[in-house]
């Protein structure tokens, strides 16, 4: 941790022993006050961390997989659970999980891309009351949007460009009221796009649509 300076830049934890260390990357700072990572402590694998910015209050989540074939990252904390992207590695490859910090409490919520391979669901972000990230898709496409309400049922991606390219969508930015990002199709080559919270109706997907329109 550092206030800019060298005598303010210090060690919070010594996550690992030794000379391997715990590589701690993906940090998230939680609305609830805590900041989240993935680290490994060469004993429970590579998993999510939580810490209050003090050494005593820098503690391992929850072993979400027994190690060393599990892995946990990329943590998100969204209304009282933390969502990531995980993997047991016993033929699901890593899908979208939360944890609200106990084993009863830490479940798949979706496999959204069946088999090894995975939907490896990464760069989450809060819009209309729902927790959006990008993922891979259930057809095994390239990367799409999609959004979820912590269920199965209420995780569902927004195929912007149906086919077997994916959208591919990147830089993803809010400004002025919407979500603005760069898309691709395979025809148009690409192009840019804003996520709006507009709905079909009650609990029906909201709607893409192109800057252009």
């Amino acid at each position: 941790v550092s206030d800019g300076t060298a005598p303010g830049t210090s060690m919070i934890k010594d996550i690992n022993l030794g000379s391997n260390g715990g590589y701690p990357y993906s940090f998230h700072s939680g609305s609830d006050g805590y900041l989240y990572f993935t680290a490994n402590d060469g004993i429970t694998g590579s998993e999510i961390w939580k810490s209050d910015g003090t050494t005593p209050g820098t503690n391992l989540l929850i072993d979400a997989f027994v190690a060393p074939t599990g892995m946990a990252s990329v943590p998100y904390y969204y209304n009282g659970y933390v969502y990531f992207q995980g993997s047991d590695m016993s033929g699901i490859g890593p899908e979208l999980y939360r944890t609200n910090g106990t084993p009863a409490g830490t479940t798949l919520v979706k496999d959204i891309n069946p088999g090894s391979g995975g939907s490896e669901p990464s760069r989450f972000f809060e819009f209309d009351n729902k927790l959006f990230f990008q993922t891979a898709t259930s057809a095994g496409t390239n990367r799409e949007i999609a959004y979820t309400d912590g269920t199965a049922l209420g995780t569902n991606e927004i195929d912007l460009f149906p086919g077997t390219n994916g959208s591919n969508p990147n830089y993803i930015t809010f400004f002025n009221g919407k979500y603005y990002f760069s898309a691709s199709s395979q025809s148009s080559g690409m192009g840019m796009g804003s996520a709006e919270p507009h709905y079909l109706s009650p609990n029906a997907a909201p709607i893409m649509q192109d800057v252009m329109d």
